[in-house]
C-alpha cells in the first residue's frame, strides 16, 4: 500500500512540475518537499486560492502555528530545553536536536509568540493534519478547512536546504498560563495528536 501511494505521489510530481495542480494542504506540502521547491508564502503573487505553508493545530490550552520558512543561521539560538538565549538576537530558537523524553516537557513550556525549529523540511515525511491552514487569493489571505482542494503553491528554490519546519504558540488559555506559572501545567489533549508531533518532528 505504501509503495502504490508513493508511485501516486512521484506521478503527480512530474505533473506539479509543469503546472500547479488541486489537492488539499497536507499533499500540497508533501508534494513541495518531494519536488524540492517550496510551499508559497504570503508574499508570493497568486491568481487563484493556492496553499500557503501555514497551519494551524488547535488545542484544548491554546493554538500552535505551523509554518515552513527559510531558516537564517545567523539569527538562530540553539537549545536543548527549549530556554534560547539572547533571544533578542534571534529570530529562531533551534530544538531540532532534543531527545523525545525531554520534548514532551518542553511542549508544555514553550514560550509563546517565539519561533521554534523544530526539524529540517528536507527531512519530511509525514505531518499531523492540522484544524486550519492558510490559504491565499488575489484579494484575500485566511485560515480555512485543510480538506480543502486548492493549487499546490508550490514555488521553485534556490535555497531548499535551508527550509525549516517552526512551531509557535500563538494564543494559550489563561487557565493554561496559570498553571504553568505555578509549574504544574499539563497538557489536555489528544494523546494520539501529541505523540504525532513528538514523533514525526523530534526523532
Amino acid at each position: 500500500m505504501y509503495n502504490r501511494s508513493m508511485r501516486i505521489l512521484i506521478s503527480i510530481i512530474v505533473v506539479t512540475s509543469v503546472s500547479s495542480i488541486k489537492t488539499n494542504w497536507n499533499l500540497s506540502i508533501k508534494l513541495c518537499r518531494y519536488s524540492n521547491y517550496r510551499p508559497a508564502n504570503i508574499n508570493d503573487i497568486v491568481k487563484k486560492n493556492t496553499w500557503i505553508g501555514e497551519a494551524m493545530y488547535k488545542f484544548d490550552w491554546g493554538n500552535v502555528q505551523l509554518s515552513i520558512e527559510e531558516g537564517n543561521p545567523n539569527r538562530t539560538c540553539s537549545a536543548r530545553d527549549g530556554n534560547c538565549a539572547n533571544m533578542d538576537k534571534c529570530k529562531f530558537c533551534d530544538i531540532s536536536d532534543i531527545d523525545l523524553q525531554s520534548a514532551w516537557e518542553m511542549l508544555n513550556n514553550l514560550t509563546q509568540n517565539r519561533k521554534y525549529i523544530v526539524a529540517d523540511f528536507k527531512n519530511l515525511q509525514e505531518i499531523p493534519e492540522p484544524q486550519r491552514c492558510l490559504m491565499r487569493s488575489e484579494n484575500l489571505t485566511k485560515y480555512v478547512i485543510c480538506k480543502q482542494e486548492h493549487e499546490d503553491g508550490c514555488q521553485p528554490t534556490e535555497n531548499f536546504s535551508d527550509l525549516k519546519i517552526i512551531l509557535q504558540v500563538c494564543s494559550m488559555t489563561s487557565s493554561a498560563n496559570e498553571l504553568k506559572n505555578y509549574g504544574g501545567f499539563q497538557m489536555q489533549v489528544s494523546g494520539v495528536l501529541m505523540l504525532e508531533f513528538l514523533i514525526l518532528f523530534f526523532i
